[in-house]
Formats: C-alpha cells, structure tokens, sequence
C-alpha cells in the first residue's frame, strides 16, 4: 500500500522523502572487572584498617558533695573511663553516690569495678580493663577475673 501511495504522489509531482530510522545501539555491559588486584595493596587495606585507633578519654574525680554526680554522670554518659575516689564523701553520701552513678552506667551499658577501699572504676562496655591488684590493700578481684603480678609482688608473695 505504501507502494501505490507513492507512486500517486510521484504523479502529482510532491516529492516523497522517505524517514529513516537509527536504531541506538547499547553495548552490552560485562559484569567481569579487568581490575588487577596485587596482594601488596590487599595488605595496605588491611594495615591501615587495623591502625585506625579511636581516642579513649578518661576522667578523675574525688567528689566532696553529692551535688557533684551529676557532673561524673555526664561524663560516664559520655562513654569515658571514670575513676571515682570517694573517700572524701560520707559513708551515706558515698552510697547515694554509687547508687545514682549504677543507673547512669546501666543505661550506657558500662560496668563499675572496685579497685580499693572507696576508688571505683566505671567502664564503657567496649574496653576491656586489665590492672594489677595488691591484695593487702583490699583490693577485690572484679575485672576479668584474673591476679597480674609483677617480679617483686611474685618473690613477696612466695616468701610468705
């Protein structure tokens, strides 16, 4: 039909342009990489991914009033190392004092270790905490449950 139509139109003198059609050709994409990987570079990945250290910070405080803790408990909410002295408080205050700091360290997931008569220790629950403890002291085994001694505290304590 397009034929005839044509042929009518060549009679009559219009000229037939005809359309022509590019069909877009896509390439085909491989899912194959050409990328070469040397082990050397595997291994500098790998180096620097283990030496990226985060910053851990610690704070200190011998609190003289309870009106204090909220000051220590932003810090353990801070997920900081806390070391606690609370010699300097009352035996009443003292308490008041862990109590209150227990829940703060509860909702961050920390743990509180005693390392003497009244020092605490208040941990976030990502570092894991090593020390040496002096069982004269009073100290009681919390962390990890293991006794570290040096060289001299080992000949002490074989001599008694």
């Amino acid at each position: 039909m397009k034929g005839i139509f044509n042929k009518v139109i060549d009679m009559i003198g219009f000229p037939v342009e005809e359309e022509e059609f590019e069909e877009e050709v896509v390439a085909k994409k491989e899912n194959r990489s050409d990328k070469v990987v040397t082990i050397k570079d595997v291994k500098s990945k790998t180096q620097a991914r283990f030496q990226s250290y985060d910053l851990i910070e610690y704070a200190s405080f011998a609190p003289e009033k309870f009106e204090e803790v909220r000051y220590i408990a932003e810090e353990v909410v801070g997920h900081k190392i806390v070391n606690l002295n609370l010699t300097f408080l009352s035996k009443e205050e003292a308490q008041r004092t862990l109590d209150f700091l227990s829940g703060a360290s509860l909702a961050v997931r920390s743990r509180i270790e005693k390392l003497g008569n009244g020092v605490f220790s208040i941990v976030p629950a990502k570092i894991r905490q090593n020390r040496s403890i002096n069982l004269d002291d009073g100290g009681e085994i919390i962390a990890d449950g293991k006794i570290k001694y040096n060289e001299e505290e080992e000949i002490l304590r074989k001599a008694k």
